[in-house]
């Protein structure tokens, strides 16, 4: 079920950033690195873990006729939260990486393209699009 997804993918992002914050690289530029990898994948998966149960609260909302304002307001949090973990997402791995990314499975990602997206996520959840 999606809102278990969610918890899970929640679960992993919160145990990944809890334990970075015990770590220092110190001057260890490679260790820095992969400790910034490491923070960008946890943000990254928080940012899904909202997006997930965000979306799923929308089709409640769409489905229910009792509750559906609730649903719809759960939706809206959700994804103005998964917003705020790709903008971290998207901060921490611009520190690293080029944007846009070039990826041999989808071609050029552009986080900044995808960030504008998740503020029409949130619009589409309020019912303005």
């Amino acid at each position: 079920p999606p809102l278990e997804i969610s918890q899970r993918l929640h679960a992993h992002g919160d145990k990944a950033l809890e334990i970075l914050d015990q770590l220092n690289a110190g001057d260890n530029k490679e260790l820095a690195k992969t400790l910034n990898d490491i923070r960008s994948m946890a943000y990254l998966g928080k940012y899904y873990a909202h997006k997930v149960a965000g979306a799923t609260h929308l089709e409640l909302a769409r489905k229910i006729s009792q509750g559906s304002e609730q649903a719809r307001q759960q939706s809206v949090d959700e994804l103005t939260r998964a917003s705020e973990f790709w903008k971290l997402y998207m901060e921490t791995a611009s520190s690293a990486y080029k944007n846009p990314l070039w990826t041999n499975r989808v071609g050029h990602v552009n986080w900044e393209q995808i960030y504008g997206w998740t503020l029409e996520d949130i619009e589409i959840a309020r019912g303005n699009k």
